[in-house]
């Protein structure tokens, strides 16, 4: 139907239809070659190259990386990237403006690490000399990895806001079990509000599993709330600690003590 209605279109007025058929074929090639040069132009926007040197780009879905400096230590220091990453380099934008009576002008900044900027090969800033990093630079050309860790798992002040601070809590569980997997283990370290300024609450609760028996331990205690801010994820909790050991690749170790030790055969319920 719609063939036969072209063709006596065409018969009809065969100039307007010619034209608008012409019309159609043009917008149409128009189109497609805006979607052409669209993938390039967005191929050549994430080419490392325009990012700031390198051979691989980093970035998060939704703007910027949490915890990059996680991220960078990870990619430093696994061992199947390690052999392959020459020099890693952060970098952030930002938007910054200029403003003069009546004016306002934007512009997009990209800031980085002088040191390993240029050793990524960074065009931009390979020639400038007077560009030197600055001492809080140190924490990101010298990645510690548990210190990493420490600033991921570090607690904070309970929120000034009422309906929030008396219930904040924070805390660090770990679980585990052995070979057979007879005997499994959930162990939290938490850490609650502040009953009075200075002071938080705090508890330790061990569940143990053997053979399907599960026992319950806990203890409670108050705790300075500036040794908690100045040492998580380091704890001292009634008698009971937590301690970040070392930090392997790829791994974390702690090492935790509970105290009083708990007898061969753990009777059921809190104790």
């Amino acid at each position: 139907m719609i063939l036969k209605l072209a063709l006596r279109s065409l018969a009809v007025r065969p100039i307007r239809t010619a034209v608008l058929a012409c019309g159609f074929g043009l917008g149409i090639a128009v189109m497609a070659e805006l979607l052409g040069v669209g993938d390039v132009i967005l191929d050549q926007a994430r080419s490392p190259a325009l990012q700031g040197g390198g051979d691989l780009v980093v970035s998060g879905s939704f703007g910027a990386v949490d915890n990059a400096s996680y991220v960078l230590s990870v990619v430093r220091g696994t061992a199947g990237t390690r052999p392959q990453v020459v020099a890693a380099s952060p970098s952030r934008k930002a938007s910054l403006y200029l403003i003069k009576p009546g004016m306002a002008v934007p512009i997009l900044a990209r800031g980085g690490i002088p040191s390993l900027e240029k050793a990524v090969g960074d065009t931009e800033v390979a020639g400038i000399a007077a560009w030197t990093d600055a001492p809080a630079d140190a924490r990101w050309t010298t990645v510690d990895p548990a210190g990493v860790l420490r600033s991921m798992d570090r607690f904070h002040r309970p929120p000034d806001i009422p309906e929030f601070s008396s219930s904040w809590a924070e805390w660090l569980y770990f679980n585990g079990r052995t070979a057979d997997g007879r005997v499994r283990f959930y162990l939290t370290f938490m850490v609650g509000p502040s009953p009075r300024p200075g002071v938080r609450t705090a508890g330790v609760r061990l569940q143990l599993d053997r053979d399907g028996q599960v026992a319950n331990f806990s203890a409670r205690a108050e705790v300075d709330e500036q040794v908690v801010l100045d040492a998580a994820p380091n704890l001292d909790i009634g008698g009971n600690r937590v301690r970040l050991e070392g930090f392997g690749t790829g791994a974390q170790s702690f090492d935790w003590t509970l105290s009083p030790p708990h007898p061969a055969s753990p009777p059921q319920g809190e104790t």
